[in-house]
């Protein structure tokens, strides 16, 4: 028989910001275990935490610009149009931590996960993963006119695992396009 408990603080603190001339930041922190004691003793116990920070940074502009055409016959006509970008980056820290045994309090689980990094200690703490991710993800949008727009996109991100590196693996995409509505 196993008996699961699970703790889940999210967000364990959240911090939002408007600043001058349209920037915007987030920030956040979460933290969640879940522990599952098997008392009948026939498998192991199990624990597993993780801490997680995101954030992100934004910006935006507007400008609504025009300029004139001199048509010959038709005299002179105005076209306007508005120029709005919008730039934003998005990032993700996380530390997961797996064990085979559930430590004695959930406060010190929390400081052996943050404070212990070398493999000797990590191991000796009972940890089977230990892994570190991270994702950074910045984005461009334009808008020319109510027809035409475009958008950019990158994104990069890796899992190293202190102690099992089949788990390690990264990734890294690119994405642009363009809108033309009729």
């Amino acid at each position: 028989m196993r008996v699961s408990t699970r703790h889940s603080f999210s967000p364990l603190f959240q911090w939002t910001g408007r600043w001058k001339k349209n920037i915007g930041s987030t920030l956040n922190f979460d933290y969640s275990s879940q522990a599952t004691d098997d008392i009948s003793g026939q498998s192991r116990d199990l624990y597993n935490q993780s801490f997680k920070t995101t954030g992100s940074l934004s910006y935006a502009f507007r400008a609504p610009k025009g300029f004139k055409l001199d048509l010959w016959k038709l005299g002179k006509k105005r076209i306007k149009f508005d120029s709005d970008l919008s730039l934003a980056s998005d990032f993700s820290y996380a530390i997961r931590g797996d064990r085979n045994l559930i430590p004695d309090s959930e406060v010190s689980a929390f400081g052996q996960l943050l404070g212990k990094s070398d493999y000797a200690s990590i191991t000796e703490l009972g940890f089977t993963s230990m892994a570190h991710e991270f994702s950074v993800s910045p984005n461009a949008r334009y808008k020319f006119t109510r027809s035409i727009t475009g958008e950019a996109a990158f994104s990069y991100g890796f899992v190293k695992d202190k102690i099992s590196s089949s788990n390690n693996n990264s990734r890294m995409s690119f994405n642009a396009t363009v809108n033309i509505q009729f």
